[in-house]
């Protein structure tokens, strides 16, 4: 079995009512990270197109490091460290 593996995290921030004007039940998004695991590396696109080893590449060339996208002992990396693949799946 082969698949895709997204990680996310999100950072939110509850504003206190008494120091800002607020709107209850809001929260505020500060912080958005996420890695795409077996996918065929078009960045920006935010379609995920697998990528199968029976499949013939038609995308990049994974050039980042392999790792395993299921050690959650690493945080989510920033979006900009190439393009890896995934040592497991």
């Amino acid at each position: 079995m082969t698949r895709s593996i997204v990680r996310r995290t999100l950072e939110l921030d509850a504003a206190d009512p008494a120091r800002f004007r607020v709107t209850d039940g809001r929260v505020r998004l500060l912080v958005v990270k996420s890695e795409i695991f077996n996918d065929d590396c078009r960045n920006g696109d935010g379609v995920i197109r697998p990528r199968f080893f029976t499949d013939r590449p038609d995308g990049p060339t994974p050039t980042g490091e392999a790792r395993d996208p299921y050690d959650r002992s690493q945080g989510v990396r920033e979006a900009d460290r190439g393009c890896g693949t995934a040592s497991r799946t």
